[in-house]
């Protein structure tokens, strides 16, 4: 499996699970400084209190306590990982394209018109993995009203079921639509990847011809010079 999704146990941190995974076990030897940027659906880029926030809407204090959210995380390969991009900036920014997809799908799921979440990029380990801290409070899309999510739905994680007496492997919603998403993202690259060459043989020979050119215009830029004919009168 590529990619792995787990529901995680409740925070105990008492700076709460945002600030958790947003500072929270940085390895300085993996992840450069500021690597840790929280994002959501909206932007790529959030600080703690923007995200606290966010995630406290229905709620009276400054930010949302542990019981009132979900802790999920997505976790990639790091032969797959390397394929979402040809640097880390591209891998990153296919990571968060891949949890913005995953998490749409389980609002369908669950039944919710939008669920407010916050996540973070952790490359703290051999594995890259997207921690991602969901608030329980939610608008229900058929009734129109707010409602609390209690749990995961089984249907959005890996898990096994008995289909004709055999235990059968069911990835879920999320891994599903995580690894639907990665490998659009592989095969569009590839594509990008492939194009490359042409494209640089034809930069190459524009630069040929300007390189042969610039010896021409250069002459023909100098000033001109008249000869002047002496004449001799004997």
């Amino acid at each position: 499996m590529r990619v792995i999704v787990s529901v995680q146990s409740q925070s105990r941190s008492t700076r709460g699970l945002v600030h958790y995974i947003a500072h929270a076990k940085i390895d300085p030897t993996r992840e450069s400084l500021g690597s840790r940027e929280l994002f959501n659906d909206r932007s790529d880029l959030v600080n703690v209190e923007q995200a606290n926030f966010s995630l406290k809407i229905g709620i009276s204090t400054n930010r949302p306590k542990n019981e009132d959210l979900m802790h999920l995380v997505i976790s990639f390969r790091p032969e797959g990982f390397k394929k979402l991009g040809a640097d880390e900036k591209e891998r990153r920014k296919s990571l968060r394209e891949i949890t913005r997809g995953s998490m749409r799908n389980l609002e369908k799921t669950v039944g919710a018109e939008s669920l407010d979440w916050t996540a973070a990029i952790h490359r703290n380990t051999d594995n890259p993995h997207v921690h991602i801290a969901i608030s329980k409070h939610f608008l229900s899309l058929e009734k129109g009203k707010h409602e609390m999510l209690k749990r995961i739905p089984t249907s959005a994680v890996p898990h096994y079921e008995l289909i004709e007496q055999k235990k059968v492997f069911v990835p879920g919603v999320l891994m599903e639509t995580a690894t639907v998403k990665m490998d659009e993202i592989i095969a569009r690259n590839l594509v990008k990847e492939q194009a490359r060459p042409e494209h640089n043989l034809a930069t190459e020979k524009i630069a040929e011809k300007t390189q042969e050119r610039q010896p021409i215009e250069q002459e023909l830029r100098k000033p001109k010079q008249h000869m002047h004919e002496t004449i001799h009168i004997r």
